[in-house]
């Protein structure tokens, strides 16, 4: 045998659905085998693993020298991926119950006990164009029935597909959640009908009959305000129980009419924090196991919903508490139904862990996935002198499959999965599936459960589509009124609002006024601080009353369910405290609607009187302004006045000088003429006297 000849053969693999039995030994030679990855040697025989990721041993028949032959004793087949989940194949007529998994890419197997793959089928995923976010489209869960006769596989993209017969024939894939399936439920609950649920990210339970090779949509459940993780049904599909991320675990009851079939929310338990995994046991009533992200085991009674026991599950050797994610209870003594076992895995180290159900010790504790783990089978193989014989098998991210038996079988490391192209008309395109019933069908559905003696819950009031989203409260820090930093803003006035008007900033008075009021009064900041204090005491007398509420309904449920007789001194006493109370309510309504009166006329007071305060301050204010006005007015007309008579006064004397300037010439030349005849009589004079 040449190794290079085994190393340098490749064949390129079939890909599509098939199915296969390699349950009987067959020859074959190494060539035949698909392009080889590693070869090791054992003591007498020879493993090879391939690039579909199977093992196979070779067993030598002969030692002789130059020998080449070589005989397949076993194969053991993986998937090419990450390995998201397995589940339980039920037992078919002498074939003794074996189990099957799935792929991210796809791919499901079916498996003996002894690590034989029976059988393989591809589940179409239709790809879109790839989100950052998102990525590619996944398979995320798969169901089988009790009699192994259908399969039911959902995917990231939120379609349902129903696989049926022998060759898995894909029957109409219907659109049932706009995102993830995360799980999906099946019951039988009549002899031609079978209940699905299935629940997604997308917050809702969808409810399907089955019908031959088709799915009807029942009832779509949109109660939860997060993504759904699990679903289950309870007592032959008269329960129905759901766990969702917005801390709750909701119980439904099934409603029957003369037409139709419902699930109406009987029972709400809320938890502290976000529950991780549920299981269930069997005692004398349903005991609900709850795995919370704070690293805790819960137990509720399921019939009253109260917790009946609580403890935190630690490791041994460290003492530190452990999350366990797919949790699975199991009896270890049929004689003794309360000698219970918890099965988990770790995401922490990637444990295996078996605790104690009472106390929480851990009893067995084992490694082996190099990754995450993705899901948990228990199978029951019988009794013997010792006890009970279980097989425990594991799957995880790294594209392993072990069964814990004490024996295991190792896949090689997952590949990325190959992406298909996207088609035209996909079911991923499509809107996916509702049927919300309305407010007068649920009533009929109430009235049918209290008829029987159920006490559902009260109808729920109208919401949108959207999800509830919370309220941002503001912070006391910020009465104390803007930073000087940021500007202040400033509303125009309006004439016709009064309160407009006061909480715009007043006009100045006088030029004296250079004091700014103060952004804040402090009346309103004692009268806050006062509201502050009352909110705590009024938010402790609601909750009691709450709580009051609450037990009477239960004490209500009670009464009407159980049969035993109520004692007279009890129910005098009681009927008279309920009386005292009634009465001290309605008083104190009374008061709280009188303080609500006074308190809206003194606001309204208060509204008047600073609105007739503005009036004033505005009238005042305006009143300056025209009085400043009207002054100046004045000032100006006086001094007006006062320059025209100015200005005639001294045209009046540049007259008066003008006339007086004139008259002067005229005595002037008259004088100017007497002189000169004077003169002229005297020289007339002296030639007379020389004559």
């Amino acid at each position: 045998m040449n190794i290079d000849d085994l190393t340098q053969r490749e064949i390129t693999p079939k890909k599509g659905r098939s199915t296969s039995n390699s349950s009987s030994s067959t020859t074959s030679t190494v060539e035949d085998t698909l392009g080889l990855v590693a070869l090791g040697s054992l003591s007498n025989c020879l493993v090879a693993i391939d690039s579909a990721h199977s093992i196979r041993l070779y067993k030598n028949e002969s030692r002789a020298p130059g020998w080449s032959g070589h005989h397949d004793i076993k194969e053991i087949h993986g998937h090419q991926s990450a390995v998201v989940g397995v589940s339980i194949l039920p037992a078919q007529g002498s074939q003794k119950p074996g189990f099957f998994t799935w792929s991210v890419d796809g791919s499901v197997f079916l498996w003996t006990l002894e690590g034989v793959r029976t059988a393989a089928f591809e589940v179409p995923l239709e790809q879109l164009p790839i989100n950052e976010e998102d990525g590619p489209n996944e398979l995320t869960v798969v169901r089988t029935s009790f009699d192994g006769s259908f399969f039911l596989a959902g995917d990231k993209t939120g379609v349902l597909r129903l696989l049926m017969d022998d060759l898995w024939d894909e029957s109409l894939p219907l659109r049932a959640h706009i995102g993830q399936i995360n799980d999906i439920a099946i019951a039988l609950h009549s002899l031609s009908t079978t209940l699905i649920a299935s629940c997604g990210r997308d917050r809702t339970l969808q409810i399907f009959t089955k019908r031959a090779s088709n799915l009807e949509l029942l009832q779509t459940i949109d109660h939860h305000a997060s993504s759904v993780n699990e679903v289950r049904f309870l007592n032959d599909a008269a329960k129905l129980l759901s766990l969702s991320s917005d801390r709750t675990i909701t119980l439904h009851a099934m409603a029957i009419t003369d037409n139709s079939t419902a699930y109406i929310p009987i029972r709400i338990i809320t938890l502290k924090s976000t529950p991780i995994s549920i299981s269930t046991e069997w005692e004398e009533s349903i005991i609900l196991v709850v795995s919370t992200i704070d690293k805790l085991i819960h137990k509720f009674e399921m019939s009253s919903g109260k917790q009946i026991h609580s403890m935190r599950v630690a490791d041994n050797e460290s003492n530190e508490s452990v999350l366990l994610n797919h949790l699975t209870t199991k009896s270890i003594d049929s004689s003794d139904p309360s000698l219970q076992i918890l099965l988990g895995a770790s995401s922490a180290d990637k444990s295996i862990r078996i605790h104690d159900s009472t106390s929480g010790n851990t009893i067995i504790k084992e490694y082996g996935h190099s990754e995450g783990i993705s899901g948990l089978a228990l199978i029951n193989q019988g009794d013997d002198r010792d006890g009970s014989l279980y097989t425990l098998i594991s799957t995880g991210l790294d594209g392993t499959i072990m069964l814990w038996d004490f024996k295991h079988s190792i896949a090689p490391p997952e590949d990325e999965p190959t992406l298909l192209t996207p088609l035209k008309d996909t079911p991923t395109l499509l809107r996916p599936l509702r049927k919300i019933m309305s407010r007068s069908a649920l009533s009929e559905y109430h009235r049918s459960l209290e008829a029987n003696g159920i006490s559902p819950l009260p109808l729920p009031s109208g919401r949108s589509q959207s999800p509830s989203r919370l309220r941002k409260k503001p912070s006391r820090y910020s009465l104390a009124g803007p930073s000087l930093a940021s500007p202040i803003p400033r509303l125009a006035p309006d004439l016709n609002s009064t309160r407009t008007i006061h909480q715009a900033s007043p006009l100045p008075i006088t030029p004296t006024n250079d004091r700014q009021r103060p952004s804040f009064d402090e009346r309103n900041r004692t009268k806050s601080a006062n509201n502050l204090s009352n909110l705590g005491n009024l938010n402790d007398l609601n909750k009691a009353a709450e709580q009051l509420y609450k037990s009477l309904v239960a004490f209500r449920s009670k009464i009407s369910s159980m049969t035993e007789e109520l004692s007279p001194i009890l129910a005098a006493d009681l009927t008279g405290e309920l009386e005292t109370t009634t009465a001290a309510i309605r008083a104190r309504q009374s008061e709280s609607h009188a303080k609500h009166e006074k308190s809206s006329l003194d606001s309204q007071r208060d509204r008047s009187r600073r609105g007739q305060t503005a009036s004033e301050s505005a009238v005042q204010s305006l009143m300056s302004v025209y009085s400043e006005r009207l002054a100046r007015m004045v000032e100006e007309r006086v001094k007006a006045e006062l320059s025209g008579q100015t200005l005639r006064e001294d045209e009046q004397e540049r007259s008066s000088a003008n006339a007086r300037g004139t008259t002067d010439d005229v005595v002037l030349v008259e004088e100017d003429e007497a002189v000169a005849k004077a003169e002229e009589g005297m020289t007339t004079m002296e030639l007379e006297g020389k004559g």
